[in-house]
């Protein structure tokens, strides 16, 4: 909500319009913190819109004088916003970090057994980007089982896949250790997925965003029940927990994801998606042909009910302007001075400043029924989607089925190769591949 508007009349008109003043204000204040806590920036005063308002109520009782309480509305906003927005109990500036419930860590992909892992082998690598600054890897991974219940030192950010962040990963190799098959606990539902950081903070934000998407997932009683609700709810409270840890980091750094929550006894994929980062299924046809089957869509802020969105927030959606020329994808913007945020997706997790031009964390979901010839899925940030289309990258990873790890090494190859032999973007990619 990009502006906060106190309309002050007379008594009687007061219960018209559910109240003004210093109340309304600190209401106001307080509705704009539930998003926008972490900075004053967030609010924007509007005086020539409250101004306006009072004159046309103001219409509606000629024969009244209003009351001087337009500038009490400011004055106890004002306090209300002093010192960075307190928190609505008055206790501490609300733009620092603020703790987190305590929630279970997720299990690592790699401490499953054979027997948990239902059939499923997964590979992850993530690829820093290649250049002479030197670069800080924004992406991070999901590859766990969520666990239900919670535990005192969770959120402390450490990758839920069990992993380093820029590294390579592989689980399902019958050589590796195992647990015994008699200690080995029924597995219903894992967790795979990419997030892509943006910002200077990026890589905290995807970071923190990863384990507690997991986190929230394991403690939602009814995932069995509705995994692809639990997932959706799982993904706003991790923006929610980025929001709250994060603080004023928020403003201009946030991450993308698509989340995949498996359910391995009856073989479904349910999709979180928000942003640009995607998930194909590669499918061997009955003409031995390979299919690349999308599983996601990029959210791009000029898709219609994006844009309808952004736009009724007062945002724009338009290239980059340089030197008087349009240049680039869609972006969103704050107005068209065009300066700020320039997020080329519709949705996000974190992004302060897009909050308040209508810029969302809420997934869009799906669910996929695995057939026999569903073979394998990636799931990769658009460090590889912005080099290979779905039928190159499926291609290529089917030529190397039987080693996951070797197809992921070959997919982040070939879009060196695609990108004059360098990394333009951190590239991350899971990859899962199904027994028939």
């Amino acid at each position: 909500l990009a502006v906060c508007v106190c309309v002050c009349v007379r008594a009687r008109a007061r219960a018209r319009l559910s109240g003004c003043g210093r109340g309304a204000a600190s209401r106001a204040a307080m509705s704009v913190q539930k998003r926008s806590a972490h900075s004053v920036q967030s609010v924007v005063y509007n005086r020539q819109s409250i101004a306006r308002l009072h004159e046309e109520q103001l219409k509606l009782q000629p024969k009244k004088k209003p009351c001087a309480c337009l500038t009490g509305c400011f004055q106890g906003l004002a306090e209300h916003l002093k010192g960075g927005l307190r928190q609505a109990d008055g206790g501490g500036d609300a733009s620092a970090p603020q703790p987190l419930e305590p929630l279970a860590e997720a299990r690592p992909w790699s401490e499953l057994s054979e027997q948990e892992r239902g059939g499923v082998k997964v590979a992850c690598l993530s690829a820093v980007k290649e250049d002479e600054q030197g670069w800080t890897n924004q992406d991070s991974y999901l590859a766990c089982v969520p666990v239900s219940g919670s535990k005192a030192d969770a959120g402390s950010g450490e990758h839920p896949g069990g992993g380093p962040w820029e590294s390579y990963d592989a689980y399902g190799d019958p050589s590796a250790p195992a647990e015994s098959q008699e200690a080995a606990q029924p597995v219903r539902h894992a967790l795979f997925g990419v997030l892509d950081g943006h910002g200077r903070c990026g890589h905290d934000v995807s970071r923190l965003a990863a384990s507690r998407i997991a986190g929230h997932l394991g403690a939602d009683a009814s995932l069995r029940r509705d995994a692809s609700k639990a997932l959706s709810k799982a993904v706003v409270k991790a923006d929610d927990d980025v929001y709250k840890q994060l603080a004023g980091d928020v403003e201009y750094n946030g991450t993308t994801a698509v989340v995949v929550c498996m359910d391995l006894l009856h073989r479904v994929l349910h999709c979180a998606n928000v942003g640009d980062s995607r998930a194909v299924i590669g499918r061997l046809n009955q003409d031995s042909a390979w299919q690349a089957v999308p599983l996601t869509e990029d959210i791009k802020p000029d898709m219609p009910a994006e844009k309808e969105r952004i736009e009724m927030h007062g945002g724009v959606v338009a290239p980059a302007r340089i030197h008087g020329e349009y240049i680039g994808p869609q972006r969103v913007w704050e107005d068209w001075g065009l300066k700020k945020p320039g997020l080329a997706m519709g949705r996000s997790i974190g992004d302060g400043c897009a909050r308040r031009v209508g810029i969302i964390p809420e997934p869009v979901m799906s669910s996929h029924k695995l057939r026999p010839d569903d073979r394998f899925a990636i799931i990769a940030s658009d460090g590889l989607w912005d080099a290979l289309s779905n039928h190159d990258a499926v291609s290529l990873a089917a030529r190397h089925i039987e080693s996951p790890e070797t197809a992921v090494s070959k997919l982040v190859e070939l879009t060196r190769v695609r990108q004059e032999g360098s990394l333009e973007d951190d590239t991350t990619i899971v990859m899962l591949v199904f027994e028939p």
